[in-house]
């Protein structure tokens, strides 16, 4: 998925509802994980 541009396999601007659809079976603190925490962990980010 590409973020920088239009891609044509990309899901934006429809992302928070692709998001919504695939982590129905999950929770909220899960979705946020997941979404927010990892990433930011990832690129150290964090405080």
């Amino acid at each position: 998925m590409g973020a920088d541009y239009p891609h044509t396999d990309g899901i934006w601007p429809e992302s928070d509802k692709y998001i919504e659809q695939q982590s129905q079976a999950l929770t909220a603190e899960q979705v946020h994980k997941i979404t927010c925490e990892n990433a930011a962990k990832f690129y150290n980010l964090t405080n």
